[in-house]
């Protein structure tokens, strides 16, 4: 493939028209229109060199009937016409401006531009993360907004500024002036915050405190709020009342309910789970925090895992949550193998059919042979998953299975579900390295396919996780692939 300039540009603009003349941007240039948007004017013009007075050379903004963040551009000797739906479009047109050249020596030619997903976000979780602090995380926020992601999912645990439960929090916690001057540099750069404060499990930097114990569902981890505790639905809120407060204007609260495997551990749970099992007894709790947030304006997210490996209630959980699709190992969009949480009695998460240890062998790319044998196990597939996951599940799965499998599978079944999704593949997770560095062998094809197959099923959009605690550097790569595939690939390469 031949390169050309403007096959640098992350991510790639959907249409490229150049010819073969170039124009050159300087102080005989200056920036016209739009007056509305005066930051846009100054951080642009200063970045290219333009003048402040009267040119025969103009680059024209012009507000026109695009969508939010579309935009278009026509380069000729003496015009660059920018045309955008909004404030954002018109940054975002100059960004690819700017990545084309920054010395402002650009190709004469058209530009038409708009994003496949319409949220392209990145997790900074604060907790596992420890060694991004509030400059790391401002850097991260800053070159995120260059690439046009506009969404970031922030987690804190312990590294929140907790007021009324002080005694939880980290010596490395955030204060509340750098709480907010976080969502202030996310708000600046046009990205939307969204916090998660877990609300049942993954709370072992709460509950590992004896002042906690009479709200734990167990005493052995201690990482689980006991669901029919009232004082530990308490808590929870006022933990979520602070996180709220510091992050004002927001729409979405996300909050966690993942990996909740206590369930039912004290004896009340317990009786419970027996009379109405453990979806019941879990969906029971996820919709009175929904309902809490909801009176709140505010629109719940919550991971999948516990609502697929438990679905049989599914049907009686609000509507007006949101499901967060977890899911950091496929990376093709037909897979040899997948994540059966369902009705796995015993079977590995991830799993595949055992031919491919046979007679499928030779059709498996490197990658994918390294992943099964590092993640999963063969088994006479169907058979294995059972007529129950089949029912359920079967008719996701796509035609080429037990072969292959869809990738993310899952998302049109939440959908089908009434739900809207929103698409989690990974950039550090689940522990495997390449050469002790983050295996991005994996983790950047985990994080295109996720992409395509949101962009496929007309999910929400997609937010790439970070879990380890790797220096701040290594979180840029997946940043950066994020940004390309979620916006989507052009039309011609």
């Amino acid at each position: 493939m031949i390169r050309r300039k403007w096959d640098r540009v992350v991510p790639l603009p959907k249409k490229v028209e150049f010819g073969e003349d170039l124009i050159e941007l300087g102080n005989d240039w200056n920036l016209v229109g739009v007056e509305e948007f005066p930051e846009v004017r100054k951080k642009w013009s200063s970045a290219f060199r333009l003048s402040e007075g009267s040119n025969d050379k103009a680059v024209s903004l012009t507000l026109c009937d695009l969508d939010k963040e579309a935009y278009e551009i026509s380069i000729s000797d003496k015009d660059i016409k920018v045309r955008a739906g909004s404030e954002v479009g018109f940054d975002y047109a100059l960004q690819t401006l700017w990545q084309l050249s920054p010395d402002g020596r650009i190709l004469k030619g058209e530009i038409a531009d708009s994003p496949d997903l319409k949220m392209r976000g990145f997790h900074v979780n604060f907790d596992s993360y420890r060694q991004m602090d509030i400059h790391e995380a401002k850097y991260a926020i800053k070159n995120a907004a260059k690439l046009k992601l506009n969404t970031i999912l922030l987690e804190y645990a312990e590294r929140f500024p907790y007021e009324k439960h002080s005694s939880i929090k980290a010596p490395s916690a955030l204060s509340k002036e750098e709480v907010e001057e976080l969502v202030e540099t996310a708000r600046d750069n046009n990205i939307e915050v969204i916090p998660l404060q877990q609300s049942i499990g993954h709370l072992n930097y709460l509950l590992r405190h004896d002042k906690y114990a009479w709200i734990r569902e167990e005493d052995i981890r201690k990482d689980q709020l006991c669901p029919l505790n009232p004082d530990a639905f308490k808590v929870f809120t006022e933990l979520a009342e602070e996180v709220i407060q510091l992050h004002p204007g927001i729409r979405y609260f996300h909050i966690g309910g993942d990996e909740a495997r206590r369930l039912g551990t004290c004896p009340k749970c317990k009786e419970k789970v027996e009379k109405y099992g453990v979806s019941r007894f879990y969906i029971d709790y996820i919709n009175s925090v929904s309902q809490w947030l909801s009176e709140r304006g505010l629109t719940p997210i919550i991971w999948d895992d516990m609502l697929c490996a438990h679905p049989e209630a599914l049907d009686d959980l609000d509507r007006r949550i949101t499901i967060m699709y977890w899911e950091y190992w496929t990376t093709s969009k037909e897979s040899p193998y997948f994540i059966a949480r369902y009705n796995r009695r015993g079977q590995p998460v991830t799993t595949y059919d055992e031919r491919w240890d046979s007679e499928w062998t030779d059709e498996l790319t490197d990658l994918e042979r390294s992943i099964m044998k590092t993640f999963a196990r063969g088994v006479p597939l169907e058979e294995s998953l059972g007529k129950e996951f089949m029912d359920l599940y079967g008719p996701y799965l796509g035609d080429k299975f037990p072969k292959r499998i869809k990738g993310y599978p899952y998302l049109e079944f939440y959908m089908d579900k009434g739900f809207k999704v929103i698409g989690a593949p990974t950039t550090l997770g689940n522990g495997d390295s390449y050469h002790t560095l983050p295996n991005y062998w994996r983790f950047i094809p985990n994080i295109r396919t996720a992409c395509e197959r949101a962009h496929e099923a007309g999910a929400e959009g997609v937010i790439t996780t970070a879990w380890y605690n790797y220096i701040p550097l290594m979180f840029h790569f997946g940043l950066a692939a994020t940004a390309h595939f979620a916006w989507g690939l052009p039309e011609e390469r």
